[in-house]
């Protein structure tokens, strides 16, 4: 047998190789890009949009056996606390919810940092089997980021003596040491001008709007916190909760009931809100009867506390009132009118 030519080898090889290079590995395929909204990681409208997202996503993948699904998070180049918080929990929902209801499995499910863009959003990307891992796209270098606290300011106490300096504090998260410089709408600075803390005489004024600017932030940041506050004799929101569960209720409850123990002339007024979807007899006073079973349960004396049905809200809530001596309880102030409520029983006829 005549050993092949040289020519012949070489073309071979060609043929052989560009065979070879037609053959490419499949690539990764973004499915979706989305901006996440930075609002409270609650908002229900925000829930119903990523579910339609995620089934969309995983009707394709049900088309395409063997694949990997990856979710690329990016953070916005002005973060503050709360908007990275909802970042993350609508990565990890949309992690959790794709794993989950596609039947993947986490280790098909991947979460990668991709960096920083101008606002916070999410990619999806399908993945076939013998892919290289989708790259992420950031807008921006690391250092071109900045971190900013969230600023909080309220009051220091419940200020219901009129006669006496108001005080207010303002706090960050995550904690920093600032420096603050205060005003207000009304009155006179006594006490506390570069703290944390403040006094101001009211000089009369029932209401005042406090301010409170940090010196110390980067540039981006938002720097001035404000708060409008009520001096003197009232009703006191002590506290109040929306879609809530029993644990948080019962926590937030007992706080409040360690308040009035300190305080005996105090008393408390608790009024509950129905939700406008799903909601019954029962389920409108479904927090009072969790209230009324934390009061046994803790043996808090029920004489110090008033027990109010509100109506309905968009959502199941509750408002927990401190009341000094002579003074007149709010009234409730439900923001859904009872003929717009429809029960679960109602519900279920509908979506039959």
């Amino acid at each position: 047998m005549r050993p092949m030519k040289p020519t012949i080898c070489i073309f071979l090889f060609a043929l052989l190789f560009a065979q070879a290079q037609g053959q490419e590995r499949p690539k990764p395929l973004k499915f979706d890009e989305f901006e996440v909204s930075q609002v409270d990681k609650y908002w229900p409208f925000d829930l119903i949009d990523l579910s339609k997202r995620v089934d969309r996503l995983l009707a394709q993948v049900k088309k395409m056996p063997s694949v990997k699904v990856y979710v690329i998070a990016y953070h916005a180049r002005k973060s503050e606390y709360l908007n990275r918080r909802v970042l993350d929990y609508w990565a990890d929902e949309s992690k959790s919810k794709i794993a989950f209801t596609g039947k993947l499995g986490d280790e098909n499910v991947i979460l990668l940092n991709g960096g920083i863009r101008d606002t916070n959003s999410l990619e999806y990307w399908i993945v076939p089997k013998g892919s290289n891992s989708p790259v992420a796209s950031p807008t921006y270098a690391p250092s071109e980021g900045v971190d900013c606290p969230d600023i909080y300011i309220s009051e220091n106490g419940m200020n219901l003596e009129s006669e006496k300096p108001a005080e207010f504090k303002v706090s960050t998260y995550p904690k920093m040491e600032l420096s603050y410089r205060w005003s207000a709408s009304a009155g006179e600075i006594v006490e506390g001008q570069g703290g944390d803390t403040v006094k101001i005489d009211p000089k009369g004024a029932k209401r005042l709007t406090v301010y409170a600017e940090a010196s110390g932030l980067p540039l981006p940041c938002n720097r001035v916190q404000f708060g409008t506050f009520n001096i003197g004799l009232r009703p006191y929101l002590f506290d109040d909760a929306t879609r809530y569960n029993f644990s948080d209720l019962s926590a937030r409850f007992q706080g409040f009931m360690v308040q009035l123990a300190n305080n005996p002339t105090f008393r408390g007024y608790v009024i509950g809100y129905g939700s406008r979807n799903g909601s019954s007899a029962w389920e409108r006073n479904a927090a009072l009867g969790s209230i009324q079973r934390i009061i046994v349960f803790d043996k808090f004396d029920p004489s110090r506390v008033t027990l109010v049905d509100g109506g309905f809200r968009e959502f199941n809530s509750v408002e927990m009132w401190i009341l000094p001596p002579g003074v007149e309880p709010p009234k409730p102030a439900p923001s859904v009118d009872k003929e717009f409520v429809q029960t679960q029983k109602a519900l279920r006829q509908r979506k039959r």
